[in-house]
């Protein structure tokens, strides 16, 4: 017999069974579902920790924090941008303020930078995508002013581009600066929480803010990430006494400890594989109980025993391809158009090939491995077993 003609006798004879093949079927497709969904909710759950890691901390940066009571000149901090392989290095210091609007009072950090260092320290990808509105601008005198500063609890905008505000300074000092540009909103970063957070250049900072030119801690940008243990080892030599925070490190653990929980859920989805295993198995044995008259029939006619063993292993082959197949496209179409709410994360799901190709070959495998029983004692039908059934 070809290969084309056991398929074509599969497929006859398992819809001559419609209830226990479409069984089988929704089965395996609960089966592939389930695996491939624990296995890509595990993807995504990486992905997004890994994307908000990224964006919180930087992919390449080292953090280095000053103690006992030092602090980092400029003089350090032109230093630390001259050790090999660091391409950009951010000074980071802040001052508690008091901003006046609309009679209120209200609490904010201010902090210095540049428009080239502002979208690292807000999280965003770019300058463009860190701007809700305005042209953002840091000369002396103007400032970019976080979302929740700009916007109330209710979404009432009390801050605009263009708009003049008063801040007093922990000296007593009122300064009033001009603001150019609303941050979007966006989550808390190394350096704070930017969302109540004011923005003003070093120059407004330190002769109107902070009269002491001196950093708490550096933000160390690496050009080759390969290169960060490298790098700090130099700062550890060049400030031995201070704090060094290596982001990469964190995301590691993160990622093992991610790494652990889609081994559980996998583990937790193979069973249901397995049941479906034993489904399998039982659907093909009394599939070939109830066909002994027949199978007996094809021996007397010239059917030996390896074609019909063979024959009831391609309709188990054929039922999980259907299934599979299924499966896969339902699995595929949800992770478009559905996200997991773990906790305050939205996780997609993510069927990676591998994934897809494991929750295509695994439900297969399983259930050719549980047809083999019943195909077997297929073959030990006799003809005279079929008379006997009459």
């Amino acid at each position: 017999m070809k290969l084309s003609d056991y398929f074509r006798l599969a497929w006859r004879s398992i819809w001559e069974r419609k209830g226990r093949t479409i069984g089988s079927i929704i089965g395996i497709i609960i089966a592939v579902l389930a695996l491939g969904a624990a296995m890509g909710i595990g993807v995504g759950l990486k992905y997004r920790i890994s994307s908000i890691m990224k964006s919180a901390f930087g992919v390449n940066v080292i953090y280095v924090f000053t103690s006992g009571g030092q602090l980092f000149t400029d003089a350090q901090i032109v230093q630390l941008e001259s050790l090999p392989y660091v391409s950009r290095v951010i000074p980071i210091t802040d001052a508690t303020a008091t901003l006046y609007i609309n009679g209120r009072a209200i609490r904010v950090v201010v902090l210095p930078t540049t428009l080239d260092n502002l979208p690292h320290m807000v999280g965003a990808s770019s300058l463009q995508s860190a701007i809700l509105e305005g042209r953002p601008i840091l000369a002396p005198g103007t400032a970019i002013v976080g979302y929740e500063l700009a916007f109330t609890k209710s979404g009432v905008q009390v801050i605009y581009p263009g708009q003049r505000i008063v801040i007093k300074t922990m000296t007593g000092r009122y300064i009033t600066l001009t603001v150019t540009a609303i941050l979007a909103p966006t989550h808390p970063t190394m350096y704070g929480n930017p969302n109540k957070a004011i923005f003003v250049d070093y120059e407004t900072f330190f002769d109107y803010i902070s009269p002491i030119r001196m950093y708490f801690a550096a933000a160390v940008f690496v050009s080759n990430v390969n290169k960060i243990p490298y790098v700090v080892d130099l700062i550890k030599k060049l400030f031995p006494t201070y704090e060094i925070f290596n982001p990469q490190i964190i995301l590691k653990q993160y990622m093992m400890m991610v790494t652990g929980i889609q081994i559980f859920l996998a583990i937790v989805a193979a069973v249901g594989t397995l049941i479906i295993g034993l489904w399998m198995f039982d659907t093909m044995t009394m599939s070939v109980l109830q066909r002994t008259r027949e199978i007996g029939v094809m021996k007397a006619v010239g059917f030996t025993s390896k074609q019909i063993f063979f024959l009831v292993l391609f309709e188990a082959i054929v039922i999980s391809l259907v299934g599979v197949i299924i499966g896969d496209s339902i699995l595929l179409a949800i992770s478009r158009t559905v996200t997991v709410r773990l906790g305050p994360l939205s996780v997609p799901i993510i069927p990676t090939p591998p994934i897809l190709l494991l929750v295509t070959i695994v439900p297969i495998l399983v259930n050719i491995i549980a047809a083999i029983g019943p195909a077997h004692r297929a073959t030990t039908i006799t003809p005279l077993q079929a008379l006997r059934t009459e």
